[in-house]
């Protein structure tokens, strides 16, 4: 009786042993599930600002080229949109401490290095159309009164040619 009573007090020192390898394992597994849930948190944010630049990009070719075209409030959404991609891509290389997101994970440093020296040269273009807006929008101006004034032009061309 003597060996039952000493083999079940060997069994029940094992049982806290348990308890507390299954309390660690149950932490651990928290903590996993914190951490993978905050890198697929951070991933999302990732991707978000990612298809607002995609977005940005196309709104960028469209207000230059209207722009060029002398509309003049083309040449404010080509501001905004060149601040806000800037402002995305500087978020994406050094993470943006409001919104709890990190720098990018230095596996995609060297395609994040290609977008931004992509946009450093199409940037150039950007803010060149942005400190000639004055001289583009008064060759503006000349078109619209060459336009005008062509019929006028036609007619005493068309006239003389008759005399």
């Amino acid at each position: 009786m003597k060996r039952t009573a000493t083999a079940l007090g060997g069994g029940n020192r094992a049982i806290p042993v348990l308890a507390v390898l299954v309390l660690i394992m149950v932490v651990a597994a928290i903590a996993a599930f914190v951490a993978v849930s905050r890198f697929a948190q951070h991933g999302e944010q990732y991707q978000l600002r990612v298809a607002e630049q995609q977005v940005l990009s196309q709104k960028v070719a469209k207000h230059a080229f209207e722009a060029l075209g002398g509309d003049k409030t083309a040449f404010d959404r080509l501001r905004m949109d060149r601040d806000r991609f800037t402002t995305l891509l500087e978020q994406l290389k050094l993470g943006d401490p409001e919104a709890g997101l990190p720098a990018s994970p230095p596996a995609v440093a060297e395609p994040l290095r290609a977008v931004d020296n992509q946009w450093l040269g199409l940037r150039a273009y950007i803010d060149e159309i942005l400190l000639n807006q004055g001289a583009i929008l008064s060759i503006r101006e000349f078109v619209d009164v060459i336009n005008e004034q062509t019929p006028q032009l036609q007619q005493v061309s068309e006239a003389i040619v008759n005399d």
